[in-house]
């Protein structure tokens, strides 16, 4: 970063050249102050790039024998403090239900399934598509904890301000992004990317600055949860680039029983990527039914091989090498579960192509 006057104090009576300061949300993390601080304050208070590079650079000794901690683990083995992560499926398969999940288990400190939540934390909610009182039944029946809840609801703020929310613009990120630090946010939610940007889904660079910010997020050690819309091709909509900064993607595809009604949904969460957990998490088909009783009801298991087979030809893989390579498992296996989806009437085979209905 660029080092001006505002990062020290003005009276330099009270300045420690040779001490450090200390990140506001990690202790164990401290840089040194440069040495040359008076001629840095003479010179306008900027410090050039390359006194800081000569600062900040370590020898490969240094670096191996720095102790640096592990960040916590926040649900699971596979997120973990900071994370970037998406969430992303066709429309109407269950998206806000499964993100909503996540908050209220991570509110709550309590697990989802087998995803351990080793205790609570305080969670930011930024809707910009469901109307505030669907949110807010759906959230009491998944039994939230809101003392560790913070909502940003596009329809609240425009009733009360008349604005609207939108990540294409500078000022609207600078301000997310300072709040979220002020207000000691660990994790933030944003649904959806569609409904709160405008800017081109197709724009690599454009969303290259989106990127930027969302570092700035990572580096507050506040963990970022996009939810995203999938495309036709049955893959995450718009920009590739968007997808390298992530720790993890998430894609939901309905289960063959049912998918997202009034009543609750029923969907199959497959990671796509996984950078935290030594093995990749195991496909999970969940169900969501809300009781008579004002509780939704959650029911997961791991998805049968026909389930994942399906979802992988509704990807677009075609051959039955290709998904036995994906999913890791025999090409016989994947031929069996073919055949018993082309009789449910699923897929179609056409010599040796998958093919989804």
């Amino acid at each position: 970063m660029n080092l001006t006057l505002d990062h020290f104090t003005t009276s330099k009576a009270t300045l420690q050249p040779a001490g450090s300061y200390t990140a506001m949300n990690n202790s164990h993390h401290t840089t040194p102050l440069p040495e040359n601080l008076d001629v840095i304050i003479a010179e306008g208070g900027k410090e050039s790039f390359i006194d800081i590079l000569n600062r900040v650079a370590l020898t490969g000794t240094d670096f191996m024998g720095r102790g640096f901690p592990a960040r916590p683990e926040v649900m699971g083995d596979w997120f973990r403090e900071g994370d970037l992560g998406f969430v992303f499926a066709p429309r109407g398969i269950g998206k806000s239900w499964f993100a909503h999940a996540i908050i209220a288990s991570l509110t709550s400190g309590r697990d989802l399934d087998e995803w351990h939540v080793p205790r609570p934390f305080h969670v930011g909610l930024l809707d910009g598509e469901m109307p505030p009182d669907a949110v807010q039944e759906r959230l009491k029946t998944l039994d939230v904890n809101p003392d560790n809840l913070t909502v940003l609801h596009h329809q609240i703020l425009y009733d009360e301000a008349e604005r609207s929310f939108q990540l294409g613009d500078p000022e609207h990120r600078r301000a997310l992004l300072t709040f979220c630090i002020s207000t000691r946010m660990e994790v933030l939610v944003i649904d959806n990317l569609s409904s709160l940007s405008n800017i081109s889904e197709n724009d690599n660079d454009e969303w290259m600055e989106i990127g930027d910010w969302l570092l700035e997020f990572r580096r507050n050690h506040i963990a970022v949860i996009v939810v995203h819309h999938a495309g036709r091709n049955g893959q995450m909509r718009g920009a590739s680039r968007r997808e390298d900064p992530a720790f993890w993607v998430i894609r939901l595809d309905d289960s063959k029983e049912r998918t997202s009604t009034s009543e609750g949904a029923r969907f199959v969460s497959t990671f796509t990527k996984n950078r935290n957990a030594r093995t990749t998490p195991t496909s999970i088909d969940w169900h969501f039914s809300p009781n008579a009783d004002g509780v939704t009801e959650i029911i997961a298991e791991a998805a049968d091989n026909d389930t994942l087979v399906l979802h992988e030809i509704k990807g677009g893989m075609t051959s039955a090498t290709e998904i036995a390579e994906e999913l890791g498992i025999g090409k016989g296996t994947v031929s069996k579960a073919a055949k018993r989806l082309e009789g449910q009437g699923c897929i179609r085979i056409e010599g040796r192509d998958y093919l989804p209905n």
